[in-house]
């Protein structure tokens, strides 16, 4: 039967506070390292805390230590032997210097979060004694976040791995999966053209497109002159301000034109908040790119491309500043 009643115990210089009995007295301690490099100078380190730990408490321990990665019950045989001793009702509590000294996995600290409820044993984590019949428990509600926080994570790391699989396969089959089409492209429908799961040309933004091609490839216009044209002339730039260098040069060398699904195209996460093991933001340069032909409209020829391509690295004006004009 699982106790009932059972009060927080806070851990002090003093012992077990707030304790109006000897809940514990028999204490299993846990200790593990991850490697041999580690090795027995880890082990010893955290031994020595948790039986300081007992001293201080009174308890009566047995240790349980091995050198074994966190990834699997299975491969760690001091913790299979230690959680078949615990439903055997032999302890009052588990003491371990850390969470991710029992499992860095979701599912496993779930099962072992079981074992110690079935079996009414205590978890103890380096100065926080968790009751698991409390659910209102501070050291539970932490435990709990723990196991969130290792849950979203790898949810995170599947999904993002599915949806990555997902943009892969459906390049190679042709379709867009790169977020906003670039101009002067919409995706799946304009008017009465419907491509589903790929791009539709829009005559409207055709035109302009086809007059910033020609203004390179047949009138020799800068960049800087063609983008003070068009926002003379009030054309909105695809982001529907005015249109600078940096904006027509990105849109002028863009392979998407051809007719082509291009991927690959930069790697790691450009969010700040990301962890220190993410790897960093970065452009793949264009031989690093994948290309597969897409079944959207091309609106420019691989001629046209490689006189724009031409132009661009021969062009006197290389400034990246953004003109602004008022309309």
């Amino acid at each position: 039967m699982l106790k009932e009643n059972v009060n927080v115990l806070v851990s002090s210089n003093e012992g077990v506070e707030g304790m109006s009995e000897a809940i514990i007295s028999n204490v299993a301690i846990y200790l593990r390292v991850a490697s041999a490099r580690e090795g027995k100078k880890g082990l010893f380190k955290q031994q020595n805390i948790l039986l300081e730990v007992c001293k201080k408490n009174g308890w009566k321990s047995t240790i349980y230590k091995e050198i074994a990665s966190g990834a699997t019950i299975q491969k760690r045989p001091e913790i299979k032997k230690l959680l078949n001793d615990v439903t055997q009702n032999l302890y009052d509590a588990v003491l371990v210097v850390d969470v991710s000294i029992l499992s860095r996995q979701i599912t496993e600290l779930a099962i072992i979060k079981h074992t110690l409820v079935s079996s009414n044993t205590d978890l103890y984590i380096l100065n926080k004694v968790m009751d698991f019949t409390n659910d209102n428990d501070e050291g539970i509600l932490d435990y709990t976040q723990s196991l969130y926080t290792r849950m979203m994570h790898m949810v995170h790391i599947q999904l993002s791995d599915r949806i990555s699989k997902g943009k892969k396969s459906g390049a190679k089959a042709g379709y867009w999966t790169n977020g906003i089409p670039p101009y002067p492209y919409e995706y799946q429908k304009w008017g009465n053209v419907c491509n589903p799961r790929s791009l539709v040309v829009n005559s409207d933004k055709l035109k302009v497109y086809k007059k910033i091609v020609n203004g390179i490839i047949i009138n020799k216009k800068t960049l800087t002159e063609i983008a003070i044209e068009l926002n003379k002339i009030g054309v909105p730039s695809p982001r529907g301000v005015n249109w600078g260098v940096t904006t027509l040069r990105r849109l002028l060398v863009d392979e998407t034109h051809l007719g082509k699904i291009v991927i690959n195209k930069t790697r790691g996460d450009g969010h700040k908040s990301t962890s220190v093991n993410t790897i960093k933001f970065e452009t793949i340069p264009q031989q690093g790119h994948i290309f597969y032909e897409g079944r959207h409209e091309a609106v420019k020829t691989v001629d046209e491309h490689e006189r724009i391509l031409m132009f661009l690295k021969c062009a006197a004006n290389t400034s990246n500043s953004k003109v602004v004009v008022k309309r």
